[in-house]
């Protein structure tokens, strides 16, 4: 097996991530702090993406909050059209001629995520869960609109800054990321074959940034 028992990174790493149980309660809290830092930057520092660093993370998220001070943030992704941005904000700025003209491909037009406000609650939600998860920014850049991978990261950086800085991620095969919670408001481009939790947005039981960020928090 590529997995990695937890026990033999802790000891063969023993002077980096000394036992947590000796000394004073602040001396065993600040040293169960470094520890979960440690071993969360151990799970990202692995070469191997597949199952070693798999292996790993769902082995701490396991043990979590453990006596032994095991624990590493869960893995979160964010949509960004019609979950964190709100696709239709942008026609009224569009021309008639060119809505006539993409009438059937408006994802297509040149320059069209650019024009998009966010949606409803969403820049406070994805702040306040940027805290709790290691959240990332998944997304899927239309083939046939050049401009659209670049609209898209200025748009990350315009509205969400430094929270989201280097967490963009386009892509066609969302399934091929690994985590446990992927926010979504379809299951096109592999969102229906994500190996965590698909919570739909826009449905009945995630209809809004407040159900998914209460649902999530739950999580922890």
């Amino acid at each position: 097996s590529l997995c990695i028992p937890m026990q033999k990174v802790l000891a063969d790493n023993r002077r980096l991530v000394p036992p947590i149980d000796a000394g004073s309660v602040d001396e065993q809290s600040s040293r169960r702090t470094a520890r979960k830092e440690w071993l969360y930057g151990y799970s990202l520092s692995i070469q191997d993406p597949g199952n070693s660093r798999k292996c790993l993370i769902a082995e701490v998220q396991r043990v979590g909050e453990s006596p032994s001070g095991v624990y590493v943030k869960k893995i979160l992704y964010v949509d960004m059209d019609n979950v964190l941005v709100d696709f239709e904000s942008a026609f009224p700025r569009l021309s008639a001629e060119i809505k006539t003209e993409y009438e059937d491909r408006m994802d297509d037009i040149p320059g069209i995520f650019a024009l998009m406000e966010p949606m409803p609650g969403a820049l406070e939600a994805y702040r306040e869960l940027a805290v709790h998860f290691d959240t990332y920014i998944l997304s899927t850049s239309p083939w046939n609109n050049p401009s659209a991978s670049n609209d898209k990261l200025q748009w990350v950086k315009k509205y969400l800054g430094d929270v989201a800085h280097k967490r963009l991620i386009l892509t066609h095969h969302k399934n091929l990321n690994v985590g446990q919670f992927l926010v979504d408001d379809r299951t096109n481009n592999g969102a229906g074959r994500f190996e965590g939790e698909h919570l739909l947005f826009g449905s009945e039981r995630f209809p809004d940034w407040t159900a998914v960020k209460a649902y999530l928090l739950r999580k922890v």
